[in-house]
């Protein structure tokens, strides 16, 4: 937890908003690594030289996750401003915002594991990533402002949060039991 912490204060709101339900809901912390993972750093969440890139099997476990609960997804992205992408298919497709923080969700009817994956490419920031799994829909709000207390909300129905560690290599979850 403390390595979410240093990494998630102040942030950005929905960084703030997480770290109060990941501290007050009862459930628990993993990692998904392959069979050749270095088992002697999985501890050392900062750094890399743990696996190699799951990217496309950690898409694959999410979006059954999702389809399982019945959830919505979504990712911050604090390397971008809502003004940087507007000409962008995919960000003009995805996104959301909150004052300039720019997020990206999935509507249910495209969620795929390569749609899946592709926002977790534009939101990774190495050092910074977060998708938030939650009960609250999400598909009538792209291209539109958040507020505080949608937040807030997203945050507290959260089923399943995926943390960015190991250098952008791999991720830390937190499920709620």
């Amino acid at each position: 937890m403390n390595y979410i912490k240093k990494n998630f204060f102040g942030v950005n709101e929905m960084s703030s908003r997480i770290l109060e339900t990941l501290s007050s809901v009862t459930s628990k912390f993993y990692v998904l690594l392959p069979q050749d993972a270095n088992r002697e750093r999985i501890y050392n969440f900062a750094s890399g030289y743990v696996t190699s890139n799951v990217d496309k099997e950690i898409s694959h476990y999410v979006v059954g996750k999702m389809k399982e609960k019945q959830c919505f997804c979504i990712f911050d992205d604090v390397n971008t401003s809502v003004l940087d992408n507007m000409h962008d298919s995919f960000y003009l497709e995805h996104y959301l915002y909150y004052k300039n923080e720019v997020y990206y969700t999935i509507k249910r009817e495209i969620l795929s594991e390569d749609v899946f994956f592709k926002c977790m490419i534009a939101s990774d920031g190495i050092w910074h990533s977060l998708c938030v799994i939650t009960k609250v829909a999400l598909d009538d709000l792209i291209g539109k402002e958040l507020s505080q207390d949608l937040i807030e909300k997203i945050c507290k129905d959260a089923q399943l949060v995926m943390v960015g560690a190991y250098d952008g290599e791999g991720y830390i979850f937190w499920e709620r039991n």
